[in-house]
């Protein structure tokens, strides 16, 4: 029956290949990396490869362009190196026409992707049933068989599968190592692709909202007038110094100007006190008035940051000082015209103590116009300090929002520059991956065990046989024989008649027994 059943034993065919990973050699290579050895990474890494070949994904990738390729070079009258032709033709007893519809002949990329779209997660789909299922070609219960090893503690891999039909066995080896690379690359990029999409985001975000908040402090400053805070507020407090030191000199030359006139006023007649009630000299008065006005507000005047240029040139601050001269020389000459007496009262030269007393009214009158200038200044001064006390804190305020933006940007665009290192690392780790020695083509199979089969077989019954037969001995309680009788009765036989009847026979038999029973007695 073994020899009968054993005829058409299915041969096992064999084939492998070995991959260079490069993984401990170009270990120094990882540009995100010291260029210190790390044994434990390099061995995860190394299992990663070899998880990643195995992995359900790679397989289900092999087994689509698997089916396609074998259904595109499958031949049902003669053997190839795809498939054998008896396989071939049991895949086409199995194959539904709506499947065989989407093998494209002329492309295999083609066919692959016809099958992606036909297939679905559903118990009737052929496709999907083709790898979930247990066909012993396209399966992942087959192709899960293939054996990784890594070659003792290099970086090379060993990659064996055996299989039933010698092209199976080739282009599932042979396809294999057209995908693991792919996929061992889309695993590991899709993770640092995310990484760097992600920080890409996070940088265009944050560096979105440094510029609002660069563009903010701008427009800020712009409105407050703001270029160099420190120093404008060190300005404005120098001013404020300044301010103080001339109001007192404007005081000290007013009270000078006051007591010196009233001195000269006390030895002036009435003729001459009465020109102050005098609407010409009033109106002299308020024009030179007016002119020292204006020449104390220009010279005044600190161009700064603080506030806008006076449109005042300089040239418009020399004609006023000239104005004034020839109002102060004009101002003299009618004060001389309308002094008639000689000598005053005290009896000193009425000229000279004119002049003494308009000098002195012009100097008052200088001091006056400098106090207003500075009581006028003293109330833009407080405008400044009541503008930029609360800009401090504001700005503070905001640049330390830019700088934590700032810190955050750069953040994360070294997060981004470490990621993009990494790609570049298993770029360049990715590119060791190459098979060195490429899957070949089984011509003859694996030593079947059908002479063991055959043989174990034999002994088996001849022990089956021999077991049976003691069985048989064992149980059996009949005297059956002389010796047995014997045995049994403690006495001698000298007869035995047949205890079934023998057929046509039966007669002759029991007289030869009563023969030889009679000779035996006698």
């Amino acid at each position: 029956i073994v020899i009968y059943f054993t005829r058409n034993m299915n041969r096992q065919y064999e084939s492998d290949m070995t991959i260079y990973t490069g993984i401990i050699s170009a270990n120094g290579t990882d540009l995100s990396q010291d260029g210190k050895q790390d044994w434990n990474i390099l061995k995860n890494s190394l299992l990663n490869v070899i998880n990643t070949i195995g992995s359900k994904e790679t397989m289900r990738v092999v087994s689509l362009k698997l089916f396609a390729r074998t259904m595109i070079n499958g031949d049902p009258e003669r053997d190839n190196v795809y498939i054998s032709s008896a396989h071939f033709r049991q895949l086409l007893d199995i194959t539904p026409p709506a499947v065989k519809k989407l093998i494209d002949k002329t492309s295999e990329e083609r066919t692959v992707e016809n099958l992606k779209r036909y297939e679905k997660v559903d118990a009737k789909n052929f496709v999907y049933g083709l790898f979930n299922w247990n066909h012993p070609y396209f399966s992942y219960g087959a192709l899960s068989k293939i054996d990784i090893k890594q070659i003792d503690n290099s970086d090379i891999l060993h990659v064996y599968y055996e299989n039933n039909d010698a092209g199976i066995t080739y282009q599932t080896l042979n396809i294999l190592s057209e995908v693991f690379a792919d996929e061992y690359k889309t695993l590991q990029y899709s993770n640092t692709n995310n990484v760097i999409k992600y920080f890409e985001a996070e940088l265009a975000r944050i560096g979105k909202d440094l510029f609002m908040k660069e563009d903010s402090l701008t427009k800020f400053n712009v409105q407050n007038r703001v270029i160099h805070y420190d120093k404008q507020t060190e300005a404005v407090t120098i001013l404020d110094k300044d301010y103080e030191i001339r109001k007192q000199d404007a005081l000290s030359a007013r009270n000078r100007a006051q007591v010196s006139i009233a001195q000269l006023e006390s030895g002036i007649d009435a003729n001459i006190k009465s020109i102050k009630n005098n609407a010409q000299f009033l109106a002299k008065m308020n024009d030179i008035s007016d002119l020292n006005y204006s020449i104390s507000q220009i010279e005044s005047y600190r161009p700064d940051s603080l506030k806008t240029a006076v449109t005042n040139s300089v040239s418009t601050l020399q004609g006023l000082k000239s104005k004034l001269r020839n109002q102060e020389r004009d101002f003299r000459n009618f004060i001389q015209e309308y002094s008639s007496q000689k000598y005053t009262k005290n009896g000193y030269p009425n000229a000279n103590y004119v002049t003494q007393w308009v000098d002195e009214l012009l100097k008052l009158d200088q001091a006056q116009a400098d106090i207003k200038v500075v009581d006028d200044f003293k109330v833009e001064l407080d405008k400044m300090y009541s503008h930029y006390s609360p800009i401090g804190s504001l700005l503070k305020r905001q640049e330390r929002g830019i700088n934590f933006t700032e810190q955050s940007y750069l953040s994360v665009l070294g997060g981004l520059n470490a990621a993009r290192l990494r790609l570049k690392s298993l770029e360049m780790s990715a590119a060791t991956l190459k098979v060195i020695n490429p899957a070949t083509y089984p011509l003859n199979s694996k030593p079947t065990k059908r002479k063991m089969l055959v043989m174990g077989t034999y002994f088996a019954t001849l022990a089956f046989l021999l077991g049976c037969i003691l069985v048989l001995e064992l149980l059996d309680r009949t005297l059956r024989d002389k010796q047995r009788t014997d045995r049994v009765t403690k006495g001698n036989v000298i007869g035995a008649f047949p205890h079934k009847k023998m057929g046509r026979y039966s007669e002759q038999i029991k007289k030869m027994a009563s023969k030889s029973l009679a000779n035996q007695l006698f």
